[in-house]
């Protein structure tokens, strides 16, 4: 009843795993050697660092791609510089140079280590996508509810029938 009430009112009922891998949203060109440079340095820290980040690659010659990019960028009040450029949980990286190895991987150690995080597309917003994703979750929440509510209408019904 208690979880019933928390959902009805909105509270969210699961907390992050701090433990979880970082999500790195990473935009590249394929042309372009910075980023090919930055991409062997994310592979050479796999050993190591390999459970505690997942890299999302992005590809910007892709329309869709470059979109995501330009909506990223909004959301982070920032203006196009070129690439590479990637998000570790707020902080964003434009270029690389092998002196930014120990800055990477402060950021990745420090949102790890965060049990609540923020993730820069939790406030993108593609047109094309946001629909979809809103429906199924809509659906899956109803779903949820509806099955809360019919449980607890069983056991009602049973204690009532139990009591008389």
């Amino acid at each position: 009843l208690t979880i019933m009430i928390l959902f009805f009112l909105g509270v969210p009922c699961q907390k992050v795993n701090a433990k979880e891998p970082v999500k790195i949203y990473f935009f590249h060109s394929n042309s372009c050697g910075y980023c090919q440079a930055a991409l062997e340095f994310f592979d050479s820290i796999e050993g190591e660092y390999g459970d505690k980040f997942d890299l999302v690659k992005y590809e910007i010659s892709s329309e869709e791609n470059w979109n995501l990019l330009e909506s990223t960028l909004a959301t982070l009040g920032k203006e196009y510089e070129g690439v590479p450029f990637f998000v570790i949980g707020d902080q964003s990286f434009i270029g690389y140079s092998s002196a930014s190895d120990s800055k990477i991987k402060a950021a990745i150690d420090t949102v790890y280590e965060q049990e609540d995080r923020y993730d820069v597309m939790s406030g993108v917003k593609l047109e094309q996508n946001t629909s979809s994703a809103v429906n199924k979750t809509d659906i899956v929440s109803y779903a949820v509810m509806a099955v809360m509510v019919a449980g607890s209408a069983i056991l009602l019904i049973v204690a009532k029938v139990k009591a008389n």
